[in-house]
């Protein structure tokens, strides 16, 4: 059996840069069954690990989803705020 770990990539700036690469997630006080996205974009990775979560794009979702992997659960999201920076991470 394979185990693997999850990290983001590596950001300058220490804590400011991984903030702006990940932003905040948060429960929708409304909705326990969304999560709400407020981060920096217009860039917005395919995944990424925030807390206890790992993120993804519909496009991933679609993947891993059709893949072999067991235990995936999948809460929708909603972009509460993206604030346009004129960056891309490369």
């Amino acid at each position: 059996m394979n185990f693997y770990t999850f990290e983001n990539k590596k950001m300058p700036w220490g804590d400011y840069g991984n903030t702006l690469f990940t932003g905040f997630a948060y429960p929708d006080e409304n909705n326990d069954e969304i999560i709400c996205i407020e981060r920096a974009g217009p860039f917005v990775p395919a995944i990424y690990k925030k807390w206890d979560m790992i993120l993804v794009s519909e496009s991933t979702r679609q993947k891993l989803e059709k893949s072999d992997l067991k235990g995936i659960q999948f809460i929708n999201t909603t972009f509460k705020k993206t604030v346009d920076i004129d960056w891309i991470f490369r």
